[in-house]
């Protein structure tokens, strides 16, 4: 999609010089003087004059020397004790303003800060302020005579040059986006090198015109202040002086900041050739640079670079310009600790498409070879959006670990395959503990946070973008770039500073992933360093997924957590995903109206908003923090940045000059994902009976029984044994390679759990979703065949069937086999001694949840088999149930039951509320109160503090007055 600026070049050619900035002024009386003078006199008045005046007609006021007694305070006033608390009141009150003055003083004698506040005088203290400041303006209104005299017009070589360029040279479609467009969207510097297919483009650059506002600046002036907000200081209307202070006043709001106007042009030459040495002492003409948060002042920005093809985002330190690579074309994302409300749109000057396209339909090489036959194809978007698919498994992980949850349909679960195979944890892991860091560094060195604007993470290196350059970094990081990057290699995060208990909150809680690059590496874009409203342009219905796939991440990834999301206009099953992160509003004038004293939220907008709720939103962020985002759908007159989306899965970042494969979100998919999430009916093992307990027949879902009687000893005496129910582990008499242990363990786990059989290339597919070649497969089979070794005839334990497919023989034992052969037999059976014993022989071999723990992005095919869940509740049922049957005889073995099940799923209540009833009958109340507080412990680990209303109301029937810390769900 091709998007053309129009171009407005002035009627006349800009004068260039001191002379641009010359103002007749018509007034020729000094009012600033006058009022400087006024305001001293009056200060003086009511600093001097007002006591002496109440001296002089009152005389000293009465002061008490004893306590009022009872009748003094019942008595009738008179006219003399009226006056003398009138009197009284006066005095308070000038000695209220007297130290607001001298708070106010030594406020702006510093110049460092804020004054403190002085309690109960807010007029009094703005009053004070007001004639403090006055004051202290009255040396330069009758300072310098050199600001009354107006600046003359200085011609330079570069003033033609700018006037050509300006009025002269066409709009080049074709130029860069990050050239020229973004450039007018305040990005950072971003390094260009010539097109190996066309290097004349870099040769041929055109001239560079730098401009301020309507001004046209000289080339010496534009490279210095490119990308910075700049005043121009005229002698204001009636007025021929002008200073810092109400620089800062109309500018910041504030006139205490000008000290921070004189910390960024201290030094610094003007274009009259001085220098600013006191802060009162400036002269019409000069160029002062502002904080960012400056309101009504224009940024310095370039209208003409070089036509070359533009680097990625963080390009490689290796990659310098060479000799004929053009200058920088810079552009500028403030990322200050204050937000701005200039909010300059971005030009689009070309195709996204020629700026690192990285179409889904070339990237064959980062699909998963193999997975399109296992994943429905609404969930493409999903592949390859490691962040974002991290951040949606952890969320179903973490709600099946607080709660019991439904058994998904098919499609659900290729939903969750997708997932697994996408799931990148040790990217965010990485992302998130270097964030942490930053956080630790900044509060250790009492520094702010650096101005981070994007970031790019593969599976070497993290790279953050920063403007304005920040040259200096906490170890371990790397400055490159003159600190317009830095980078943390893999090799140095073990030196990231410790974390604190609890951890530092993450730096940076609107960074978002939008999609990867050629090579694969996630970029991610901080929303809130735009100062402004982020869109989503192009195809319709690509903008509306790759929304949705922002709101999901915002309200998933480790980084955002403390930062909830409000969302309009976007699937409802958001709301499953992001519970208690993400909240759905009719309108954006909900999140408008948001209360002041709850957190700041991230704003999503699945529909363009109006142009009033535009610039309310925009207005909003000025006060809502640095590290708020909003993005919305559609163009919008007031952004700050656009992405566009287009049909085949690509999103075009202006400001980064970037074509990624998106990262997005279907309204299908995000169905799907909150259906994995959706609770599951009631248990019933609270009503166990005796003879038997809920679900301890085997199922479809579960690996198939036999009915052979269950052997104590059959797990133990095979030559080769398969643990699942714990960590994976596989024992055999022969050696491995600890290096190959790990996947030939996964290897022989999936035939296990497979006893008819696997085809080699479904087992390749499944243990190498990314694909595989044959020969590799083929030799991890032959090694896992080795490491079996032959049963007690001589067969291999590993062998292929007449069909072709790779089976395990019976000479391999799997834990859960044995396991599910006592639970049917306890079942079975209608003596509840022979019952007991078969449950403890078979959570004998219950050594914690299936396959876990277990290495991030292996045993993804899992989720196929449907084993983990159904395995769970038929431990959990054995162990509640054995718990009951030796309640009555064996407390000891009854808890010992319900340690084996809560290894299982440590935050099943049901197992809690029955061992909460042996604390009552060993250890009384005290002992309840100890099992509840290690409940509470639990579920805030598992993420929540909501505990089921059975268990709060067996608590308070077990012990009367005890209250939980956590909320009943």
């Amino acid at each position: 999609m091709r998007m053309t600026r129009q171009h407005h070049p002035p009627t006349a050619p800009p004068t260039q010089g001191p002379a641009r900035f010359q103002r007749t002024s018509h007034a020729e009386a000094h009012p600033g003087v006058l009022t400087a003078a006024g305001a001293g006199l009056a200060l003086l008045g009511l600093v001097i004059g007002v006591p002496t005046a109440l001296l002089l007609l009152a005389g000293t006021p009465d002061v008490p020397t004893t306590l009022p007694t009872r009748e003094t305070l019942t008595a009738a006033l008179d006219l003399h004790t009226v006056l003398t608390v009138l009197l009284w009141v006066v005095w308070l009150a000038w000695l209220q303003f007297v130290v607001c003055v001298v708070v106010e003083t030594i406020s702006a004698l510093r110049g460092v800060g804020l004054p403190r506040k002085v309690p109960l005088a807010g007029p009094s203290q703005h009053t004070a302020r007001a004639l403090v400041a006055a004051v202290l303006l009255l040396a330069t209104a009758t300072g310098t005579a050199g600001a009354l005299a107006p600046s003359h017009a200085v011609t330079t070589p570069d003033q033609a040059i700018a006037s050509h360029t300006t009025t002269d040279r066409p709009t080049d479609a074709t130029t860069g986006a990050l050239a020229d467009g973004a450039a007018q969207a305040h990005a950072p510097t971003v390094p260009t090198r010539p097109s190996e297919d066309h290097p004349q483009t870099a040769t041929a650059a055109a001239p560079q015109q730098y401009r301020l506002g309507d001004l046209a600046l000289t080339a010496e002036e534009g490279a210095e202040l490119l990308g910075q907000t700049v005043y121009v200081v005229h002698p204001p209307e009636g007025r021929h002086h002008d200073n810092l202070w109400d620089i800062a006043e109309r500018t910041l709001g504030d006139g205490r900041r000008y000290v921070e106007i004189f910390d960024l042009n201290v030094g610094r030459s003007q274009p009259d050739g001085r220098q600013l040495t006191l802060e009162r002492l400036i002269q019409p003409g000069w160029l002062l640079v502002v904080p960012a948060d400056a309101t009504g002042v224009d940024v310095v920005t370039v209208t003409g670079t070089s036509n070359g093809h533009q680097e990625p985002l963080v390009p490689d330190d290796t990659s310098a310009p060479d000799e004929n690579t053009t200058a920088p074309d810079s552009v500028d994302t403030r990322h200050d600790d204050t937000p701005t409300d200039d909010a300059p749109t971005v030009d689009h000057t070309a195709d996204p498409e020629e700026h690192h396209t990285v179409a889904p339909a070339t990237q064959a090489e980062s699909t998963p070879p193999g997975t399109t036959q296992d994943s429905p194809d609404t969930a493409q978007g999903l592949l390859g959006a490691g962040l974002l698919a991290a951040g949606l498994l952890t969320a179903v992980e973490s709600t099946r670990r607080r709660r019991r949850t439904a058994e998904p349909s098919d499609r659900a679960l290729d939903a969750e395959l997708a997932l697994r195979i996408s799931a990148d944890h040790h990217r965010t892991a990485r992302l998130d503990a270097a964030l942490r860091a930053l956080t630790t560094a900044a509060t250790t060195t009492r520094r702010p946070l650096p101005p981070v604007y994007a970031a790019r993470v593969d599976d070497t290196v993290i790279e953050l973008a920063l403007h304005p350059a920040e040259p200096v970094a906490p170890a371990p990081w790397t400055v490159l770039d003159q600190g317009t990057r830095w980078r943390l290699d893999a090799t140095d995060e073990h030196a990231l500073p410790a974390q604190p208990t609890p951890p530092a909150p993450p730096a940076l809680p609107a960074l978002v992933s939008l999609g990867h690059d050629g090579t694969g590496a996630d970029v991610l874009l901080d929303l809130a360093a735009a100062r402004g409203i982020v869109t989503v342009t192009g195809d319709p219905r690509a903008a509306r997924e790759i929304l949705t796939a922002i709101a999901a991440e915002l309200a998933t990834n480790p980084w955002a957590a403390a930062r909830p999301v409000t969302g309009t206009g976007l699937p409802p099953a958001l709301a499953a995903i992001g519970a208690g992160r993400y909240e759905t509003v009719t309108s954006a004038r909900q999140w408008l109206d948001r209360p002041d004293d709850l957190p700041p939220a991230h704003l999503v907008l699945g529909a363009t908003p109006t142009a009033e709720d535009a610039h309310a939103i925009t207005a909003r962020l000025l006060h809502a923090g640095p590290s708020t985002g909003v993005v919305a759908h559609g163009p919008v007159d007031t952004a700050r940045w656009t992405l566009t989306a287009t049909a085949d899965g690509a999103v075009h970042v202006d400001v980064l000059g970037l074509t990624l494969v998106a990262n997005r979100l279907p309204d299908d998919v995000a169905d799907l994902v909150a259906e994995l999430l959706t609770d599951a009916p009631p248990s019933t093992r609270d009503q166990t009976a005796p003879g038997g307990f809920p679900g301890h027949a085997p199922t479809r879902h579960l690996a198939p029984t036999t009915t052979t009687p269950p052997d104590t000893t059959s797990l133990s005496r095979s030559t080769a044994r398969v643990h699942v129910l714990g960590a994976p582990h596989v024992h055999t008499t022969q050696p491995v390679d600890p290096d190959r242990r790990a996947l030939l363990t996964e290897l022989v786990v999936h035939l296990a759990l497979h006893p008819t059989g696997v085809h080699p290339t479904v087992l390749g597919a499944c243990l190498w979703p990314r694909g595989v070649p044959d020969e590799v497969r083929d030799a991890t089979v032959d090694r896992a065949r080795t490491w079996l070794g032959h049963d007690e005839d001589g067969r291999p334990n590993l062998r292929t069937t007449d069909d072709g497919r790779l089976a395990l023989g019976p000479g391999v034992t799997l834990d859960w086999t044995v396991v599910q052969r006592h639970l049917d037999a306890a079942g079975a059976t209608p003596d509840t001694t022979t019952e007991r014993q078969h449950l403890r022989d078979a959570l004998r071999h219950v050594r914690g949840p299936v396959l876990r723990p277990r290495a991030p992005g292996t045993y993804d095919w899992l989720a196929r088999v449907r084993l983990e869940r159904a395995v769970e509740e038929h431990l959990l049922g054995a162990a509640h149930r054995l718990a009951v049957l030796e309640s009555d005889t064996d407390v000891s073995a009854a808890l010992a039951a319900l340690a084996v099940g809560l290894r299982v799923r440590d935050t099943d209540e049901i197992l809690w509320r029955e061992k909460m009833r042996l604390a009552a009958r060993t250890g009384g109340t005290d002992g309840v109160r100890a099992v509840v507080a290690e409940l509470e412990q639990v579920l805030r680990s598992a993420g929540t503090t909501r505990m089921e209303a059975q268990t709060v109301a067996l608590l308070e029937e077990l012990a009367p007055g005890a209250r939980p810390r956590a909320v009943p769900a």
